[in-house]
């Protein structure tokens, strides 16, 4: 019952009768329908991932070197720069001998920052001063060894600020920097 397959039909080579029908297409027009169907999907398909691939690539070009995440700013207390001071440097050098002992010869030169916008006659103060401001600093080089002053500067400049601050009646010092600081060598 079952169908009987020739053998010979299963050949792939033309037989003596398929001569007539070697020019014709075998297989209907449902399958040559369906292929027709696939390439077009196949090249829609193509179609949309080259699209995809330039629109990708166009918008990177477009963002150049932008970061891919947002930055915080910074605080402006962060930001904050130093202000811009008047500089009182009419101090002459100031020579002293350090607690050391044996005592060793500092000579330090001095300039004073102010705000002359907010301290206006702080400048004319300072001037009148400066015999009792050079007094202040060799009494306090006094007190100091050469080691503390070099190891603790800013700590020093802050003592000397605080100083001349507290004996001043128009206005104040906003920084001190030393110009020169020399500690000689002790023999």
């Amino acid at each position: 019952m079952a169908k009987e397959v020739d053998e010979d039909a299963l050949d792939a080579a033309p037989q003596e009768g398929d001569a007539a029908d070697a020019g014709k297409k075998k297989g209907g027009p449902l399958p040559e329908f369906v292929i027709l169907i696939l390439k077009i999907v196949a090249g829609a398909l193509g179609a949309i991932l080259l699209s995809a691939t330039v629109s990708v690539i166009v918008f990177s070009m477009m963002q150049g070197d932008a970061p891919t995440q947002q930055t915080v700013e910074a605080s402006p207390v962060y930001n904050l720069k130093p202000p811009v001071h008047e500089w009182f440097s009419s101090i002459p050098d100031v020579r002293a001998s350090t607690a050391d002992d044996p005592g060793r010869s500092v000579i330090l030169k001095v300039q004073l920052a102010y705000d002359s916008k907010v301290d206006v006659r702080v400048f004319t103060e300072l001037t009148a001063r400066i015999p009792q401001l050079q007094d202040l600093i060799r009494r306090l080089i006094a007190t100091k060894t050469a080691k503390e002053m070099k190891e603790r500067e800013d700590e020093f400049k802050e003592e000397i600020k605080m100083k001349i601050n507290d004996i001043l009646q128009e206005g104040r010092i906003r920084d001190v920097v030393f110009i020169q600081f020399i500690i000689a060598e002790s023999i």
